[in-house]
C-alpha cells in the first residue's frame, strides 16, 4: 500500500513543524531569561555616607552572592598599634 499525500498536506505538516520549533525556541529563550534575571549581580557600596549599603566591608562581602559588585568609597582609617 502507497499513501499519496497532496502538496497541501505536506504544506501543513510543514507548518506545524516550523510552529513547533518555534514554539520550543521560545520556551528555551524564556528559560534563559528567567535564570539571568533570577541570577543578576547586585551593586553594593561601603562607606561612612548614610546612602552607603554598607559602613562595613566585611559585612559587604558577608552579604554579597556570586557576581555581585561591592563599591568601596574612598575613606582613611588610622589603627594604633599596640
Amino acid at each position: 500500500m502507497v499513501d499519496c499525500f497532496s502538496g497541501k498536506h505536506i504544506r501543513e505538516v510543514a507548518e506545524l513543524n516550523r510552529i513547533t520549533k518555534t514554539k520550543t525556541h521560545l520556551v528555551v529563550l524564556s528559560t534563559l531569561l528567567m535564570t539571568v534575571t533570577a541570577g543578576s549581580a547586585r551593586t553594593t557600596t561601603v562607606g561612612n555616607d548614610p546612602s552607603a549599603d554598607f559602613n562595613s566591608i566585611q559585612r559587604a562581602i558577608d552579604g554579597a552572592n556570586d557576581g555581585d559588585v561591592i563599591i568601596v568609597a574612598e575613606a582613611r582609617k588610622t589603627k594604633v598599634a599596640r
